[in-house]
């Protein structure tokens, strides 16, 4: 979660289980969304010395009411003589505009994260330019949200905000507008859930960016029996990658523009194969959020990750079942009596597709892209090398494992090889996903590792 500027909060704060007896402290929010409470008491204030869990805790802050869900300590000071203290309580979720007591459910979450306006590309500001300096002028137009359903229950709405300043400032006076996400369902849920929808549309949002993004500016909501609704800033803790230089829309891999007419179907199959795909997306996108420091790292992950993909969506093996448990027990029967044990152990995954198998399979439809028959075979031979030998580290694998300039190339293709596979499964058609190679981000890839295999 991105939190450009700490948050501080000076107030009382109390049990929902004991209101009256409340206690001054300093909440803090930070980059991340940590969320920390600074107590200060005269005595073990919520729990006995020997507990560290407290639960919820009801602030009274400057600004009104907030709530605080899973708060824990993490250092518990008690000063002799019955002198006030200082400790550190850290909690999981803050909520900020109301005092909750117990669980609430929401039926909408709003929020944004890095680059959405960028990717979205659409303003509410409307230059007019004049060859007379002085007929220069600014239209603004409230853009009409867009809605996307995403289930019987859920749909999703991109809309765009803007803000005007109540004065003119010096020396610059600024027009601002920032792209959201709304999650809507038609009865209310717990927070959890709608926490885990967004990281999910959030991950997806990420690949067409290109960069790894984080979340901010979260609320939540719910719709009162008088009809009104009263929004809650939300706060949780999550990992934040170093923010990326920004990328206009057109070098984006895919920006809402060009896959507009498409955007619900492609959301539908992402949220639907999230889990089933979720071993081979971490491995992906911790090479595409630069998370992982050295190039044999993030080789060894790409190779994971396309390992995965194949595992999970093209499951088979050489053989059918019953024939393969028929060549074993054959082969097992031939074998001294002593040994068959050992030579069932060493033959019981022989079935098993290999990763050369496994990448020859998904390299199939793109042979092309990477440069023809003899260029995928080597890939294959390269990739298959490579990886046996970080997973065995032996001297002869050694001198057939790429390094240096070649297995960063290696790695650039290989993630080019995922992205293609990942787009046939969100509803493009083989063609449609090769065309992105020659005018996206994949291209620049592609570019550097050829860069790299011509100079090497």
């Amino acid at each position: 979660m991105r939190v450009l500027e700490p948050i501080v909060k000076n107030g009382f704060f109390f049990s929902p289980a004991d209101s009256d007896k409340r206690y001054p402290g300093i909440l803090k929010i930070l980059d991340g969304g940590r969320i920390e409470l600074h107590l200060t008491a005269d005595e073990s204030a919520f729990v006995s010395m020997d507990e560290m869990y407290v639960g919820r805790l009801i602030g009274k802050i400057e600004g009104g009411f907030m709530t605080l869900e899973d708060c824990s300590y993490e250092k518990m000071s008690l000063s002799p003589g019955g002198g006030a203290s200082t400790s550190l309580i850290s909690a999981r979720i803050a909520f900020i505009g109301v005092g909750m007591p117990e669980e609430c459910h929401f039926d909408e979450l709003e929020f944004a994260m890095d680059e959405l306006s960028e990717w979205y590309g659409k303003s509410v500001f409307k230059p007019r330019i004049s060859t007379d300096f002085s007929d220069w002028a600014i239209d603004f137009s409230p853009a009409q949200p867009v809605n996307y359903r995403l289930d019987d229950d859920t749909s999703l709405e991109i809309g765009m905000k803007s803000t005007f300043p109540g004065r003119i400032n010096y020396p610059v006076t600024e027009l601002r507008q920032q792209a959201f996400l709304t999650i809507k369902v038609s009865s209310p849920k717990p927070l959890k859930f709608f926490t885990g929808l967004s990281h999910k549309i959030t991950r997806f949002l990420s690949l067409c960016i290109g960069n790894p993004v984080a979340i901010h500016s979260l609320r939540v909501s719910s719709l009162e029996d008088d009809g009104t609704r009263e929004w809650q800033e939300v706060y949780f803790q999550s990992l934040n990658n170093g923010r990326a230089k920004k990328r206009p829309g057109q070098l984006m891999l895919l920006p809402y523009a060009g896959i507009a007419d498409r955007f619900s179907t492609m959301l539908q199959a992402w949220l639907m194969g999230y889990d089933t795909l979720t071993p081979a997306l971490h491995h992906f996108f911790a090479v595409q959020d630069e998370t992982l420091a050295y190039s044999d790292t993030k080789f060894l992950a790409i190779a994971q990750a396309l390992e995965a993909f194949h595992r999970r969506t093209r499951p088979g093996n050489r053989w059918p079942k019953n024939e393969f448990r028929s060549k074993l027990d054959a082969i097992v029967a031939r074998a001294p009596e002593a040994d068959q044990e050992w030579v069932k152990q060493r033959l019981c995954f022989a079935n098993e597709l290999t990763l050369g198998d496994r990448l020859s399979s998904l390299l199939e439809p793109f042979v092309d892209v990477f440069g023809g028959v003899a260029a995928v075979e080597q890939m294959v031979k390269d990739t298959r090398n490579t990886r046996n030998y970080h997973a065995h580290y032996d001297e002869k694998g050694e001198k057939k494992a790429l390094r240096g300039a070649p297995l960063v190339a290696l790695t650039l293709q290989l993630r080019v090889l995922f992205t293609l596979c990942l787009l046939t499964r969100l509803s493009m058609s083989t063609e449609e996903a090769t065309r992105l190679v020659s005018k996206s981000s994949l291209a620049r890839l592609l570019r550097t590792a050829k860069h790299l295999i011509d100079n090497n």
